[in-house]
């Protein structure tokens, strides 16, 4: 039985990005870059786990920031066991299809070990080995740990949000939106929120993001039947990642009437120019005619 993983050098090699060396104490700001960093390239792993859309995404993210996307909870496969197991007189086909499990789960679990093996040797090597001195076991390193917690003791250690920046965090959450910018300034708006009061550990809930969210929108008079629409949606489906997609499909058609409306105003436009013209022209024949008529008269 076989089941050709690639090994960590093999995933970390094949990320789309690498970590700069973070230079003296970690700030909030380098932890941040770090973070979007180590998302990038978990994510850019396919695999079933978690709902099977955002790759390895989950083996960087909290357990409740991770499902506020993708709806699916990610679970780290457990170990299989060092062999295949069967009841006691299964028959070939039994032990067989034993077998395959074994191989599968066994697969399963080797991959996502390499893969987050392969992130926490990217962040381990890019802050100095002192400021993760109380993460670090004396025997076994770091082979215990996983990648989520070595940095959220990273932002809790050195990135802390004090109260303050808190709430001010959550006012900028709140701001409202110049629906005159693309859609993805409010996206980013409500990201960059979400990313800092994670990091502060006082994460915001699902409900919370749409709701401010949802408002925001509403709240620019000129989407009330996208939110009627929206409102009409299963309560599953009212996922962050499907809010996006809404609202930014409802700015698109209403950009779309805009320039539709606009075009007709110029066409309406020209139209009336063109006739006023005729007008001052058929004036000016007339009042010529007049002019002639009445010289002739005299």
């Amino acid at each position: 039985m076989t089941t050709n993983v690639p090994s960590p050098e093999s995933f970390a090699d094949s990320f789309p990005e690498t970590i700069p060396q973070i230079q003296g104490v970690p700030t909030y700001e380098a932890l941040a870059e770090v973070k979007a960093i180590l998302k990038n390239n978990a994510a850019s792993v396919p695999t079933p786990l978690g709902g099977g859309a955002h790759g390895y995404l989950g083996l960087v993210l909290p357990n409740l920031a991770y499902y506020h996307i993708s709806q699916h909870p990610f679970v780290r496969p457990p170990y299989p066991g060092p062999e295949a197991t069967w009841p006691l007189g299964a028959t070939g086909p039994q032990i067989a299809a034993a077998e395959r499990v074994f191989v599968q789960h066994t697969r399963a679990w080797r991959e996502c070990t390499n893969v987050e093996q392969a992130l926490k040797k990217q962040l381990i090597a890019c802050v100095d080995a002192i400021y993760l001195r109380a993460q670090r076991n004396r025997h076994t390193g770091f082979a215990n740990v996983e990648v989520n917690t070595i940095l959220q003791f990273l932002f809790d250690t050195y990135g802390k949000i004090n109260p303050q920046e808190l709430a001010a965090n959550e006012e900028r959450m709140k701001e409202q939106w110049d629906s005159n910018q693309p859609f993805e300034t409010l996206i980013d708006q409500i990201e960059d929120a979400v990313e800092l009061a994670e990091a502060g550990n006082q994460a915001f809930t699902l409900a919370q993001v749409l709701t401010t969210s949802y408002n925001l929108v509403y709240n620019t008079g000129l989407f009330f039947e996208d939110c009627k629409t929206w409102n009409r949606k299963p309560a599953l489906t009212r996922t962050w990642e499907n809010f996006k997609l809404h609202f930014l499909e409802a700015q698109q058609s209403l950009r779309l009437q805009q320039q539709t409306a606009q075009q007709a105003g110029f066409h309406g436009a020209n139209q009336a120019t063109v006739e006023n013209q005729l007008i001052h022209e058929e004036t000016a024949t007339a009042l010529a005619n007049l002019a002639t008529a009445r010289q002739t008269e005299k």
